[in-house]
């Protein structure tokens, strides 16, 4: 067994929370003994991810560093490190907050985040092998429970573990920075009230995308990603202007 085969169905077996915290956290391609700035880091990643923070939130770094076993010094590190990525913001007098998105935002992050998905369905349908496709099918199931479930919070972290999914068969190690890079931890984070806005998701996009994956098709698998992407989109330009606290 190689060791991206084994990594594969370690995750695969992990339970919801540990999976989707895994991957958001970056902690399949970090060392496992992370230094105290990167448990910081990943920590408050992992908080937005969870719903344990909002943006607007602030961050006091006391407790930070009595929460992750920390020095001072090195909560403030991480708190420089995340608003160099535009997570965090550090105002004079006010200390640290979690970023706030604008609706602007939200769509130019959206755009990015539709070449980066399209990307890693293209590779996870190049990649997928007979391990893959137990897997997608897996999380793909778990999604599908939700069509009749008006459980908002569940059906977030089922899609989030779908898509997900969808990264770890791309194989790609680059593609977890650069989605923590577009910043979707804040969309999702700030948006998470929202799931059923404007009426249910197409669970026939999800369906579409892992029959993409699983039959091996490339060009399939990028044209369903993008296209649930902009259907995101267009969810977003929806959206009531409560959802957005920045004006444009």
């Amino acid at each position: 067994m190689t060791r991206a085969q084994q990594s594969l169905r370690e995750v695969a077996g992990a339970g919801p929370q540990t999976f989707d915290t895994a991957i958001l956290s970056g902690a399949l391609a970090a060392d496992p003994e992370t230094s105290p700035i990167e448990r910081v880091f990943a920590g408050i990643l992992s908080d937005l991810s969870e719903g344990r923070s909002v943006p607007g939130q602030r961050l006091v770094e006391a407790d930070l560093s009595a929460r992750f076993g920390v020095t001072r010094g090195a909560a403030r590190e991480a708190l420089k490190g995340l608003a160099a990525e535009r997570v965090v913001e550090l105002i004079p007098n006010r200390g640290a907050h979690i970023r706030i998105l604008s609706r602007r935002d939200v769509l130019n992050i959206l755009l990015v985040m539709e070449m980066i998905t399209g990307l890693a369905a293209r590779q996870a349908a190049e990649n997928c092998d007979a391990d893959g496709v137990v897997f997608i099918r897996a999380r793909l199931a778990a999604l599908l429970r939700f069509r009749d479930d008006p459980d908002a919070a569940g059906f977030i972290q089922a899609r989030n573990e779908f898509l997900r999914a969808i990264t770890v068969l791309a194989r790609n190690n680059e593609l977890l920075p650069a989605m923590r890079g577009a910043h979707v931890n804040l969309v999702r984070a700030q948006l998470r009230d929202y799931a059923w806005e404007g009426g249910r998701p197409r669970f026939e996009d999800f369906q579409d995308l892992a029959d993409a994956i699983v039959a091996g098709d490339s060009a399939w698998a990028e044209g369903a990603a993008r296209r649930r992407m902009r259907e995101a989109t267009r969810a977003v330009e929806k959206l009531p202007d409560a959802a957005f606290p920045l004006a444009d």
